[in-house]
């Protein structure tokens, strides 16, 4: 069989006609004929899917938006007074929660998610002040 010149010079000479191992001659190994498997989302895109997810119900939720930029600030600066991080004030929750049921006692005040004896005791005061606009 004549060889095209456009061949290596080594499959010129050659005593086959295939050889079945390159992609040359249409081989295609074991590997690339096997079903791949499903692809799993690792738990990094797992947590970013639900990061996405918490930022469009925040912006969804029933409330004063004004009321939890309010809070925001008002946490973020008692936390810097006391040394503390924002989220040991008040739960980003907790915050949402308190817009929704804008509560007007201490009473209210403790049935909202996130507010105990405690925090009610030491903060309920000045939270109930934020809300009322005082």
């Amino acid at each position: 069989m004549p060889a095209p010149a456009d061949l290596p010079a080594f499959r010129r000479n050659a005593k086959w006609e295939r050889c079945d191992a390159c992609d040359i001659c249409g081989a295609e190994p074991e590997w690339l004929l096997e079903a791949p498997e499903p692809a799993v989302a690792s738990p990094l895109a797992k947590a970013e899917s639900r990061k996405i997810h918490k930022k469009k119900m925040v912006a969804a939720l029933p409330g004063d938006p004004g009321l939890r930029e309010k809070l925001k600030a008002w946490r973020k600066e008692l936390a810097k007074e006391l040394s503390v991080p924002a989220y040991v004030i008040l739960h980003d929750s907790t915050i949402d929660e308190l817009c929704r049921q804008t509560p007007s006692t201490i009473a209210e005040l403790m049935d909202v998610q996130g507010i105990g004896e405690k925090k009610a005791e030491r903060f309920g005061k000045a939270i109930l002040r934020v809300i009322g606009g005082g």
